[in-house]
């Protein structure tokens, strides 16, 4: 995984990417108005099941909310919150 060099870590190029995927989908924020259902899986909680019932029930009626996620069958309040500092509501004209 990884070896000292001198008083340095090094690390292998797959290490360093598996390190800045868990940071990246950690932080990036997800418009659930406009994201893929690829997006949409990398909230915490989300998988491919909910990522589709997320995107039809966007199709009738965009969110306005982040409580209106709640509306989505298998999104209950503790996987909202374990989301929800990263979901961003754009404006839909």
């Amino acid at each position: 995984m990884y070896a000292r060099a001198g008083t340095a870590l090094a690390l292998s190029r797959g290490m360093l990417s598996f390190i800045l995927a868990a940071v990246l989908s950690s932080t990036v924020s997800v418009d659930v108005n406009r994201a893929s259902l690829e997006q949409l899986t990398d909230l915490p909680g989300v998988g491919p099941v909910i990522a589709a019932r997320i995107v039809e029930r966007r199709k009738k009626r965009p969110f306005r909310r982040a409580e209106e996620l709640l509306q989505v069958r298998g999104i209950g309040a503790k996987t909202l919150a374990r989301f929800k500092p990263r979901v961003v509501l754009a404006p839909i004209p």
